[in-house]
C-alpha cells in the first residue's frame, strides 16, 4: 500500500509541474500562510469523539490561468499544530463568479511526517472547498475547509480515524 501511495504522490507532483510547463500565460508563483485548526474525528461502532487545536501553515503556490474566470490552484503547504508536523499537496479549480471574489475545490493529500505508529497511515486524502478574494493583483486572501475521505486506521475492526482541516491565510503573487 505504501509503494502505491508514494507512486501516486510522485504521479501528481509530475502532473503539475508538468501542466506549468506547458501552459506559460497568465501563470503565478507566490507564497501563501495563516491559521492552520486540525481536527481529528474516531469513530468506534456507534461512539464517536473529536478534538481540535490550531496552528500555522506556510506553503507555496502555482496558479494556471485556462480563462477568465477559471483557475487551477496547485500548492505545497507545511503545517504544524503543538509540535506536530504536517505536509499538504493540493490542486484546487478556482471559479470566479464575480469579479475578485472567487470560489476553489479539489483534492489535497494530507501526509503526517510525525511518528504514528503501525496500525495509523500516515497519508490520507481530502476534499477542500473554500473561498476567497483578490485584495489586489498580487494579495489574496481565502479560506478552505478539507475533510479527509479516508481512513488513517489501518484495521478490520469498525474503527475509523479521519482528520479535517481549516486554512485561513493570506498570500503572495510574485
Amino acid at each position: 500500500m505504501k509503494f502505491k501511495i508514494n507512486k501516486f504522490l510522485l504521479t501528481s507532483i509530475v502532473f503539475v509541474f508538468t501542466t506549468m510547463i506547458l501552459n506559460a500565460q497568465n501563470n503565478y508563483f507566490g507564497f501563501n500562510g495563516g491559521l492552520l485548526n486540525g481536527g481529528e474525528r474516531v469513530k468506534v461502532g456507534d461512539s464517536s469523539a473529536g478534538a481540535s487545536d490550531t496552528g500555522f501553515y506556510l506553503g507555496a503556490m502555482y496558479e494556471i490561468g485556462i480563462s477568465e474566470d477559471l483557475k487551477i490552484h496547485s500548492g505545497i503547504d507545511y503545517g504544524n499544530i503543538n509540535d506536530t508536523s504536517f505536509g499538504f499537496l493540493s490542486a484546487r479549480l478556482k471559479y470566479y463568479p464575480i469579479e475578485k471574489l472567487f470560489l476553489q475545490a479539489g483534492p489535497q493529500i494530507s501526509y503526517v511526517f510525525d511518528e504514528l505508529g503501525d496500525n495509523l497511515n500516515k497519508t490520507g486524502i481530502d476534499l477542500s472547498l473554500g473561498l476567497g478574494f483578490d485584495i489586489t493583483d498580487k494579495f489574496f486572501i481565502d479560506a478552505r475547509y478539507s475533510f479527509e475521505l479516508t481512513n488513517r486506521v489501518k484495521s478490520d475492526l469498525d474503527i475509523t480515524s479521519k482528520f479535517r482541516w481549516l486554512n485561513v491565510g493570506i498570500g503572495f503573487k510574485l
